[in-house]
């Protein structure tokens, strides 16, 4: 709970990893949040990732373009 009156002085920070790439795991931590009142830190909470995400290559375009063509043709 904030206190009535210092909900002026929350900051949020975010920190995101410096390098993303794929493949990224589902639960990966991508980066976190830090929220502070007056200077002092009160919580930080982790950013993760939802879900997985996959590097994109010849094949995995190839069955994402073949999917997409067949549930148009249906």
């Amino acid at each position: 709970m904030i206190k009535k009156g210092t909900e002026n002085s929350l900051v949020q920070n975010v920190q995101m990893e410096q390098k993303l790439s794929a493949p990224i795991s589902k639960g990966q931590k991508l980066g976190s949040v830090t929220y502070k009142i007056e200077g002092k830190e009160i919580q930080t909470i982790d950013i993760v990732a939802e879900k997985e995400v996959k590097k994109d290559t010849l094949m995995n375009v190839a069955s994402y373009i073949y999917e997409k063509w067949f549930c148009l043709l249906r």
